[in-house]
């Protein structure tokens, strides 16, 4: 029996959707559908395969062994797939022309600038305008045709595909972190220096989860780059996005350090560009980079 006869690339697709968005709930509201098609569709490709490949036995489902190993194929196929129908539309629609994208706060050093720069290469024809924003610029307005967003709640008025999630640690140079992490006094602990980047999200976690007293010396920095050269030269410790800090083998995470809450990554896009191949090309592949990179931390 042919087995590959049976598969179902739109099957394959509902299980990568799954894994990404962590829960069916989640996919189903990504792949505007409901919980029940999403369920029937992960049947089908255990079907197909005559393996289990999600563990329904608690909320939210997780992958068994073997879905991880199918999923790891799957995410595979999905770049040849992409590849093979960019390289098809490129044939038949030349891309050309200028897209304008606006990103948060160091949005494109951290995910977007490769991406932006292999479009560069495999379409001459692309031109781009680039805009990093400190205050998110609306893009429902017309004026830009892709942003990238961190925020837990995207506008329900634009077309949204959630990147990933990024993560944040505590960061310093390891003398300053072992100075962090030794002291077991609360108020002397504060007495670290920090070096604060105030965004909404930050502002609000240091607060709620009391990382700096009034009692603790404080150096306010406006850019992610600012705030890694800062740590890096020794001026204290402060929080920075997993997908920077890893970057560094002199900046050292904290393992003592509060948790702070993850923020989700989203690239969106005006509903009036749904038929733009130009914007759908070029979202797919900025998608498909800053994917690739929050997944490896």
């Amino acid at each position: 029996m042919d087995i590959t006869a049976s598969l179902n690339w739109d099957n394959i697709r509902y299980l990568l959707e799954l894994a990404r968005s962590g829960s069916a709930v989640n996919a189903a509201t990504s792949l505007k559908v409901s919980h029940q098609t999403v369920a029937r569709h992960i049947t089908e490709l255990e079907r197909a395969l005559n393996i289990r490949l999600v563990d329904r036995s608690h909320t939210p489902w997780t992958l068994t062994e073997m879905g991880k190993s199918v999923l790891n194929n799957a995410e595979e196929i999905e770049k040849q797939v992409y590849k093979i129908a960019t390289q098809t539309r490129v044939k038949t629609n030349e891309i050309s022309g200028r897209i304008r994208i606006t990103s948060a706060a160091d949005g494109f050093d951290l995910l977007l600038m490769t991406a932006i720069a292999e479009l560069q290469q495999n379409y001459p024809k692309l031109e781009f305008d680039l805009v990093a924003d400190y205050t998110a610029q609306d893009i429902s307005s017309g004026s830009f045709d892709i942003a990238l967003r961190f925020t837990n709640t995207p506008p329900e008025h634009l077309i949204g595909r959630k990147v990933g999630v990024i993560k944040f640690g505590i960061y310093g140079l390891k003398h300053k972190i072992t100075q962090y992490e030794n002291i077991s006094n609360p108020e002397t602990k504060n007495s670290v220096p920090f070096v604060i980047m105030s965004t909404p999200h930050i502002t609000r976690e240091i607060a709620v989860r009391k990382i700096v007293s009034p009692q603790t010396p404080t150096c306010q920095v406006s850019s992610l780059t600012t705030l890694t050269s800062a740590l890096r030269n020794g001026m204290g410790i402060g929080i920075l996005p997993v997908a920077i800090g890893t970057q560094y083998p002199d900046l050292h995470k904290s393992a003592d350090a509060h948790p702070i809450a993850p923020l989700d990554a989203w690239l969106l896009r005006n509903l009036d560009s749904r038929s733009s191949l130009k914007i759908k090309t070029v979202e797919k592949t900025l998608y498909h980079h800053a994917a690739a990179i929050l997944k490896m931390n």
